[in-house]
């Protein structure tokens, strides 16, 4: 259930974005959602974009908040049992944030960036918010603003304001239970797995991993997607929400 990960997506100058995933992380759950439904590189990408860390990804793009909305919570939760999930243990249809209510407008947004696949390995990725600020702290427990750009060749660059007075770190990785993903250029997943010792392995090829357990569960790699039923109680309320939505824009 608490299986926490990181999921990253290479980009066009060879540095990476990712986001963060707080359950069910493992391979038998977000290793299959990825290889089944996020082969295309443009989908992982909007859900980075997103800015949100994840309590869970699903099949599909659009992401639940279901700390803001019980009545959305509970309609998903009445969904989940009419196809038979349960819990968090399978694939879901929606990805899913916890952004804490009331929140929301404070959010500055969580985007991880690194410079190349070892810095994911090695926990030392960091964070920015949607303003493409880092975060991170300083003695005096303020976030100086700062200017800093990331490229493969020359790697962090940073423009100090304030840091002499107030020096600055970054926050490095974050919090895991040893598993990392990283979608390559061309579309090819990658993982990296934390071994007995409590170190990550290289990046491997996700999709043999994915094959093996699909195998011992008599199943295969399949790119359909998981379907709310016909009369979904979420569906119905999003299209509320959005006809609401429209009348007041």
């Amino acid at each position: 259930m608490g299986t926490r990960a990181a999921i990253f997506k290479e980009q066009i100058d060879g540095t990476y974005q990712g986001i963060y995933v707080a359950l069910d992380g493992g391979i038998a759950n977000t290793g299959i959602t990825l290889a089944q439904h996020y082969s295309e590189e443009e989908k992982i990408q909007k859900l980075i974009d997103q800015g949100f860390p994840l309590r869970s990804l699903g099949s599909e793009v659009r992401t639940l908040n279901f700390d803001t909305d019980e009545e959305l919570w509970a309609a998903y939760s009445k969904d989940l049992k009419k196809l038979g999930l349960l819990g968090f243990d399978a694939e879901l249809p929606y990805s899913s944030t916890y952004i804490p209510a009331g929140n929301e407008p404070l959010f500055e947004g969580e985007i991880f960036l690194a410079q190349n696949l070892e810095e994911i390995r090695t926990f030392n990725y960091l964070t920015i918010n949607k303003n493409g600020e880092i975060q991170g702290f300083n003695d005096s427990n303020i976030r100086p603003r700062t200017n800093w750009s990331l490229s493969a060749k020359e790697g962090w660059v940073k423009n100090p304001v304030t840091l002499e007075k107030h020096p600055f770190t970054p926050y490095r990785g974050s919090d895991n239970n040893g598993y990392l993903y990283a979608q390559q250029i061309g579309g090819e997943w990658l993982v990296s797995v934390m071994d007995k010792k409590g170190e990550m392995s290289e990046f491997k090829p996700l999709r043999p991993k994915v094959q093996k357990i699909l195998r011992e569960q008599n199943l295969q790699i399949t790119s359909e997607r998981i379907l709310l039923p016909s009369n979904s109680s979420v569906i119905e309320i999003l299209n509320e929400q959005e006809k609401e939505n429209e009348m007041n824009n």
